[in-house]
């Protein structure tokens, strides 16, 4: 069962989730936080941002497995880190068009061995872009 995390009002805390081991799935949807650190463990698992923001970054360390990363509608301003482990890994940036936007402390983006594909880096939006990293993924 998916956790789906929709706080109201204008919460601004430092959050922090584990999906630990086996299949996961957990949704930031109509959020603002300071700061996000998701750590997916192993499995298949799914982590996903809806319109969010996150005024110290997002950080999401990806486990063996075969997982997904979404974000869209997302505004970030200190950072984008996203790294993976072995697996099938899918990292995708809007499907809306709106997409990411990062305003400060760049993004870097790090696969690991196995299959790892980028959808949507048209929707990926840095205030620099040579502080864009992308390591070890296919861009389609």
């Amino acid at each position: 069962m998916p956790v789906v995390i929709m706080p109201t009002g204008g919460q601004r805390a430092n959050v922090e989730a584990d999906l630990a081991s086996g299949d996961g799935r957990i949704e930031f949807n109509n959020f603002a936080a300071l700061g996000v650190d998701v750590e997916a463990g192993s499995g298949n698992d799914q982590v996903r941002f809806i319109n969010v923001t996150a005024y110290d970054g997002i950080d999401v360390e990806a486990g063996s497995g075969d997982d997904q990363v979404l974000l869209d509608y997302v505004d970030i301003h200190k950072g984008l880190e996203i790294n993976t482990a072995s697996g099938r890994e899918a990292v995708t940036f809007g499907a809306t068009g709106t997409g990411v936007t990062v305003f400060s402390g760049g993004v870097n983006i790090q696969g690991a061995s196995g299959k790892n594909i980028l959808v949507g880096r048209a929707n990926l939006h840095a205030d620099a872009a040579d502080k864009v990293k992308i390591k070890k993924f296919d861009i389609v």
